[in-house]
């Protein structure tokens, strides 16, 4: 690999908690970071890949989504979206960043 980033949607280190629900289920988890596509969160998920959930992040609303990947500390999710508003997402996602200095230098 060239190191080189392929993701669609750019990411943004965004330290904050998310509220998952899945069926009766609720979680609370640390947020990662997150795009316009998904979020990385931390702490391991009490459900299993392909599940629909319900992701609320305080920063931007919320997001249904299904548990894509799974790993020692941590887990993804792929935000389930048609992609207008995926755009709509990562523009608000860009503006939050901007607006409250949050970028990489």
């Amino acid at each position: 690999m060239d190191g080189k980033e392929r993701r669609r949607w750019r990411r943004h280190r965004l330290r904050s908690t998310a509220k998952i629900k899945i069926r009766e289920r609720i979680l609370f988890s640390k947020i990662q970071d997150v795009s316009g596509g998904g979020a990385a969160f931390e702490g391991l998920p009490a459900f299993e890949i392909g599940e629909a959930l319900e992701i609320e992040m305080e920063e931007f609303g919320s997001v249904p989504g299904s548990l894509v990947r799974k790993w020692d500390d941590g887990f993804s999710v792929a935000f389930d979206l048609d992609d207008d508003d995926r755009n709509s997402l990562q523009e608000d996602m860009e503006s939050f960043m901007r607006e409250n200095d949050l970028r990489k230098g």
